[in-house]
């Protein structure tokens, strides 16, 4: 809903119906996420957001037949962390055009909090690719589509201190501002 909002703004040019769903929508959503909800979702010290509980699928990739769960995917999953940092980043953005300036600054912070977590928990040197689940602190290194949304949504880019460019802007994954694809390993891609 967070990334959507975003989206409708930027295609209408209706910052104004966006920052109107800062608070009736997207608060409750990111204030929700951070306190904790049903089936164990919740933020947790680090700034990611955990989920699950025995016998509930509860992401996208999960599949479930019977009582089996094929894919257990209970932790921190991938493409919840990409989502979480690209609502936060979003949210931020919105509570600043809306002068909520404390509110923004908060979700800025937690943001960068989230990122750091994040490239410590999901990066493997050993694959050179991110892991798909990290639950006890052990990552599933599956290589999976969900690592797709950690380098594929609007602030994909800002798990980058040095770069604010939005892949998709210039050419897609991969691509430097003239399309053109980066030399370097994918490590390079996600934190230089």
């Amino acid at each position: 809903m967070v990334l959507t909002g975003q989206k409708l703004a930027a295609v209408t040019g209706d910052q104004e119906f966006a920052r109107q769903r800062l608070g009736d929508t997207i608060v409750p959503i990111l204030d929700g996420y951070r306190k904790g909800t049903r089936h164990g979702i919740r933020m947790t010290p680090d700034g990611l957001i955990t989920q699950g509980e025995p016998g509930v699928q509860l992401t996208w990739m999960d599949a479930k037949v019977g009582d089996w769960v094929v894919t257990p995917r209970r932790g921190y999953a991938v493409e919840i962390q990409a989502l979480w940092y690209n609502a936060l980043l979003v949210g931020a953005d919105l509570a600043r055009g809306a002068g909520e300036t404390r509110r923004a600054a908060e979700w800025a912070a937690l943001a960068g909090k989230v990122r750091e977590s994040f490239l410590r928990a999901f990066w493997s040197d050993s694959t050179g690719y991110l892991a798909d689940v990290v639950a006890g602190g052990t990552p599933d290194l599956s290589l999976r589509p969900n690592q797709l949304y950690a380098i594929g949504l609007p602030h994909a880019r800002r798990w980058s201190d040095q770069q604010g460019v939005d892949d998709a802007e210039h050419g897609g994954v991969g691509a430097d501002a003239d399309g053109q694809r980066e030399r370097g390993s994918h490590r390079e891609q996600l934190v230089s």
